[in-house]
């Protein structure tokens, strides 16, 4: 979507990011300058960065012996040891372990949660996943690195499991198992051999184990516009027969209510009434204030805006984005005020709410960024959602994905996020069910990463922003500040085709065939490998039939204009769900 109107990926970017991050994103070298360690007994090595993790660990007697030499798996260089796989990540200079963990044992989710304990230095409870760490478990957590090395636990302190008759505790990146033979001693706490066991499962199917216990199958929802649409029926009918599970709908907060206290619900009527007589869930988006609502915009320092190719001027940059502003309210009470009555309005029959659209663009917020100032709105209207309907899911606004950092602009996706987390010792965490990202293919598969990449073109690559999988950086962060037990939605994603807008010339080089193998591809590598992917939104079904074929959205669409099947939307509809 297009900054000019809020909708499709960000390509005015494009004419200035390289410069922005070509000395930013130069490579890391992989592999620092040490010597290789060689184990006779695998005959494998370990050298460079996995060497100096693998020995600030402590070694064999934590992570075993090396079980392969390094090699390329999911777009990583990893190396498999008898108790974890270790990955190297260019992107972050750093190497981690796999989330084993929650691979291996997707029941994960349904162990007991424990009351919350008070904090000593003999035991530590984690609200996010609702379990205590204590003793020896405890310290052995702490000396290893805690949270940014294994992971929040995933359970408690179990009696036993099926290979081990002592004491275990479930992480999301290990297990670690207790011997009260050596207590006392460093191997009083050890590692489960997760990495034997993974290496076995990826040598028979050559893929990350799927989750076959997940509690939900992914969502797949289809973006809709159906405000004054006469073929609203018709197009409900074709979503629900496509197999999507339920529709999206956006509703600027300024086309409802009017004046102070006088709402127009008709169209949103009509639309929630229809999805659900065709069994279809409804997501609604709100953003949008109303203008008398409005704060004064302020004027902001645009002075910092970089110098391109073309010669830009701050001024001619400010004068392009300054006519389109869907800022916030003055007071965000508001808000809370507005989400509590629709969500009370509509009860169950609405499913959830994405709270703002792309608030990282500073035309979505009176024409700055401010991440600080979205963590309130979104406490503001995540209290109003439960107040009028506690069932409702609440998703933090959808995040446009850019690698710019430009005042007056837009900020980085991942960055703002961070931000968000930052503000006030992570209180967002309280204030979203699910975490709203929009994601985007440009000219790439969806498989795709900055470091491989297999389409022939040579633009749009040398940014996470540009690739689908954006959303594992966004994970990154869930995992720094320990708020795993959330679950992100894709409440955009999709690829545009040959279009007529001149912000999206690398459609030319997706043809219709590859919209709907990208998009079946993208659900499948969800499904198969990132279970704390819940739900895709594909934009979009049917904007097509009304807008020019000039508007950035037009060619995304997986209905053409005259609501006929395009190729993507027969490959959604025949994949197995």
């Amino acid at each position: 979507m297009s900054i000019m109107n809020g909708k499709g990926p960000r390509n005015w970017c494009v004419r200035f990011i390289l410069v922005l991050l070509c000395v930013m994103l130069l490579p890391t070298p992989v592999f620092a300058n040490t010597e290789p360690k060689q184990f006779a007994s695998t005959n494998t090595v370990v050298h460079g960065a996995m060497l100096q993790y693998f020995e600030q660990m402590g070694g064999e007697s934590v992570l075993g012996e090396p079980l392969t030499n390094e090699q390329q798996e999911d777009g990583h260089i990893v190396q498999y040891f008898e108790n974890a796989r270790l990955e190297w990540w260019p992107q972050r200079g750093q190497v981690r372990l796999s989330p084993l963990g929650r691979l291996l044992y997707p029941h994960w989710r349904f162990f007991v949660k424990e009351a919350p304990v008070e904090e000593t230095s003999a035991q530590r409870f984690f609200p996010e996943t609702g379990h205590s760490v204590r003793f020896a478990f405890l310290r052995f957590f702490q000396e290893h690195g805690g949270v940014s090395v294994f992971g929040l636990p995933i359970s408690g302190e179990l009696p036993a499991d099926d290979e081990w008759q002592h004491a275990v505790q479930y992480f999301e990146r290990a297990v670690f198992r207790y011997d009260p033979t050596k207590a006392g001693t460093p191997g009083e706490v050890q590692l489960a051999p997760l990495g034997r066991r993974f290496l076995s499962l990826r040598g028979t199917a050559q893929q990350l184990v799927d989750q076959p216990s997940r509690p939900s199958q992914v969502k797949l929802i289809a973006q809709v516009s159906l405000f004054y649409d006469p073929n609203i029926e018709h197009v409900l009918a074709l979503a629900k027969a496509a197999g999507f599970t339920g529709i999206k709908q956006q509703v600027e907060w300024k086309a409802v209510e009017l004046h102070p206290g006088g709402y127009m619900w008709d169209q949103v009527d009509r639309i929630v009434e229809a999805a659900n007589r065709h069994g279809l869930e409804v997501m609604l988006g709100i953003y949008a204030s109303p203008y008398w609502m409005r704060r004064v915009r302020p004027t902001g320092n645009q002075s910092s805006v970089p110098q391109g190719a073309n010669a830009v001027t701050a001024e001619e940059w400010w004068a392009q984005f300054a006519s389109f502003h869907n800022g916030p309210p003055a007071n965000f009470g508001d808000f809370e005020n507005f989400l509590s009555i629709i969500a009370s309005r509509y009860g169950d029959r609405v499913h959830s709410y994405e709270l703002w659209n792309e608030p990282n663009l500073a035309g979505n917020w009176d024409g700055t960024v401010a991440p600080w100032e979205f963590v309130e709105l979104m406490a503001a209207g995540y209290r109003g959602v439960k107040r009028g309907n506690p069932n409702a899911i609440v998703v933090s606004g959808g995040l446009s994905p850019t690698g710019v950092n430009l005042e007056g602009v837009a900020m980085d996706d991942v960055a703002y996020l961070e931000a968000m987390y930052q503000y006030k010792d992570g209180v967002i965490r309280n204030y979203y069910d699910v975490l709203g990202l929009h994601s985007y293919g440009f000219n790439n598969a969806p498989g795709d990463t900055p470091d491989n990449y297999t389409t022939s073109g040579t633009t749009y690559k040398h940014h996470w922003s540009f690739y689908f999988r954006r959303f594992e950086n966004h994970w990154d962060v869930l995992q720094k500040y320990g708020d795993t037990g959330k679950s992100i939605w894709l409440t955009e994603m999709g690829w545009t085709t040959h279009n007529l807008h001149p912000e999206f010339p690398y459609g030319s080089e997706i043809s219709d065939e590859d919209q709907g193998r990208y998009l079946v591809g993208s659900y499948q590598l969800v499904k198969q490998r990132f279970p704390y992917v819940t739900g895709l939104v594909v934009f979009n079904l049917n904007f097509a039939n009304h807008i020019e074929p000039t508007d950035s959205s037009y060619s995304f669409a997986i209905l053409d204009e005259h609501l006929r099947p395009r190729p993507a939307y027969l490959a959604l509809q025949a994949l197995p769900k």
